[in-house]
């Protein structure tokens, strides 16, 4: 985690979409805010995903169009080939 975090943090914070410091907040919120209603439940939930959610989140609301449409779909690919690789090596 400590040799990979960096590149995760710079995808998150800045490839994806610049957040102004309101936006940056109100993903936290909302990040912290799914993670506490699926742990409710009893379900295991990324920290991460809830972020890039967020983040697509206020990008969908706000329209803003110069969000990197690559990043996000490789994220997006990732996300679901991620299970199905772990379905396959359990």
């Amino acid at each position: 985690m400590y040799f990979l975090s960096s590149g995760v943090t710079k995808t998150v914070g800045v490839k994806i979409l610049g957040l102004s410091p309101s936006t940056a907040l109100v993903v936290q919120l909302s990040g912290a805010l799914t993670v506490h209603m699926f742990t409710q439940f009893g379900l295991p939930v990324s920290i991460t995903q809830s972020l890039v959610g967020g983040i697509l989140g206020i990008g969908l609301a706000k329209r803003i169009a110069i969000m990197n449409k690559a990043i996000i779909r490789s994220i997006i690919a990732e996300w679901i080939t991620a299970p199905l690789i772990g379905f396959v090596i359990a």
